[in-house]
Order: C-alpha cells, then structure tokens, then sequence
C-alpha cells in the first residue's frame, strides 16, 4: 500500500489476538480513509464542473473533519465570489446599454469603467474638449485620472476625496459645459470609488439662450411698431417690417 497508495487495501485477519485486532482496527482505518477520500474526489469533481451547492456530507473524524470544514469553506468563499462575478457582469451589462453617460473612478480617482452612452458623448465632444485639454483621447480614456477634466485638480481632488453624497456641479471644456452627478460608493465603510453621470447640456442652453432671444425681441419689436400692426389696422413701412423680422425669427427657432 506505501508503494501504490491504494486505499482499497485490507490486511488478512487471521485471529482474534491483539495481533488480529490491530489487523482489524487498521482495515477500519483504511475504510475510512478510502470513503473520506472518493468523498472529496467526487464532491470537488463536480464543484468543479458546475455545482457549486454541493458540498462534503460524509461525516469524519480528526485530521479528516478538519481538512473536511477547510474544503467546504473554500467552496463556499468560491460559490460566494462567483455569485458577486455573476451580479457584477449583470450589473456592468445593464450600464452598458442604459441611455445615462456613467463613467466610474476608483479610488485614486483613474477612471477604470466607460458605459457605451458616456463613450457616444465624450467622442462627439472629443474635437471641442481637445481645445482645452490637447492631451485628451478617447481610446486612452481607461486609467485617465479625472484630475486632467479640471483647471484646479487640487480642489476637485480634495472635494471628490471627501466626498460622503451625491454631489452636482457643472464644468466647461472646450466650449462646452456639461452637468455633473458625483456618487460615492462604498463597500462597509471602504470607499471603492465614485460614480459620475455626465449630461451635455451644450445644446439645451444654446436653444434656451436662442428662445429668450427671440422672445424678446418680438416683445421690443411689439412695443415699437404698436399694437395697431399686429391688428391690421396699419399697413406702413415698418409693420412690414416687423412681420418680416418675426418671420424670420420665427423660422430660425422652429430650425
């Protein structure tokens, strides 16, 4: 058995002596070596294949009941990070292909998670932000620290540092001006890094800008020319005007 290591092995009893009974107690001992080991054999061949709920059942003894708890714990902190890995790849798929811009920064403030939205915007943007950062690339944008999106650093660093709730600012680079929403994250008290939805709100502000333009100019326009052009009841030079200038402004909003 020491050359071959087969635990099947069982020594002859031939009496009933203390010889025979020794015999007898080394059998047993080899009995249950043999059911502990194709018990861990077989357990961890199927852990392996899938089953992460099985665990060892067969009841042991000493050395054998401790490497036995040893084993299941180790399924256990296995199953359990697999099931984390699983909730994971769910949660980074389910940002992947939301509308929101996420971008996620650890720590130390290095950007280490880009959703497929946030990629869209920042590389639409990418020619206009170049004016203020030259450096900034979006096939370099993974590990880019969040500190190169600011003209002080010093200042966002100690604020995104200490931040302990959501937090919203806004920023502008190269033209543009983007709405920021800060969240912390944290793990039993360790904080793992900050979530920031971006929002370009260039657009938005410029048609907000244009909308109060023109209204008031049709309302200077209005006080200028009288109410009696906007009733029909002159028809002069300069309420032909006045038409023409609304019409005008008119068709540039609704464009």
């Amino acid at each position: 058995m020491q050359e071959s290591s087969d635990f099947s092995k069982r020594l002859v009893i031939e009496s009933k002596d203390e010889v025979g009974q020794s015999a007898e107690a080394f059998n047993r001992l080899m009995e249950n070596l043999q059911g502990a080991f194709k018990d861990f054999n077989a357990t961890t061949a199927k852990f392996s294949k899938g089953d992460i709920k099985c665990r060892i059942e067969t009841d042991m003894m000493g050395d054998l009941s401790v490497v036995k708890d040893a084993t299941n714990a180790l399924m256990d902190n296995v199953a359990q990070n697999a099931a984390a890995a699983m909730e994971n790849a769910r949660t980074r798929q389910a940002l992947d292909v939301c509308q929101a811009n996420v971008m996620m920064a650890d720590a130390d403030l290095n950007i280490v998670y880009l959703n497929d939205s946030v990629k869209e915007m920042l590389s639409a943007a990418q020619s206009d932000i170049k004016k203020d950062l030259p450096s900034f690339d979006m096939n370099t944008l993974m590990g880019f620290n969040v500190d190169g999106f600011h003209k002080d650093p010093s200042h966002q660093r100690g604020m995104l540092k200490n931040l302990k709730e959501t937090y919203k600012t806004d920023i502008k680079v190269g033209g543009r001006t983007f709405a920021l929403v800060a969240t912390p994250v944290f793990n039993e008290g360790v904080r793992l890094g900050t979530v920031v939805e971006w929002n370009d709100m260039t657009a938005e502000l410029a048609a907000n800008k244009e909308a109060s333009l023109i209204a008031a100019c049709r309302g200077e326009l209005a006080q200028q020319t009288g109410v009696g052009c906007m009733s029909g009841q002159r028809d002069d030079g300069r309420c032909r005007l006045k038409h023409r200038l609304l019409k005008q402004l008119g068709e540039r909003h609704v464009a």
